[in-house]
């Protein structure tokens, strides 16, 4: 940021992705990066791409083909940053003991949204 900028509002990502398997489960998370390297999380939030369309119906992934997934968790951001600070968006398929295990078999039965 060339000056002190302030960021309000409800961020949204919408992403074009393509993956090699049937499903899986994508996280994008938005940091603040400070002049000194120091990184504050301003929001976070996780899809799993077979419920893209509806969190009621699923619906799998072709491997290969390219689909849109939005990440628009309604979170409300009001912060002023720092003048020379960058925005830092990271998307990655997380795999954590605090989540539901996804195989990314694509087996509707093994998981519910």
């Amino acid at each position: 940021m060339a000056k002190e900028t302030p960021l309000i509002g409800c961020p949204k990502v919408s992403l074009w992705v393509s993956i090699d398997t049937h499903d899986t489960d994508l996280e994008a998370d938005l940091y603040e990066i400070q002049p000194d390297g120091t990184s504050i999380s301003l929001w976070s939030d996780i899809r799993r791409l077979r419920y893209r369309e509806s969190l009621r119906e699923a619906k799998l992934v072709k491997p290969g083909e390219i689909v849109k997934c939005n990440f628009d968790p309604g979170l409300f951001v009001a912060r002023r940053l720092m003048k020379g600070s960058r925005l830092r968006l990271v998307v990655y398929s997380p795999n954590s003991i605090f989540w539901q295990k996804n195989y990314n078999s694509g087996a509707l039965w093994l998981t519910k949204p």
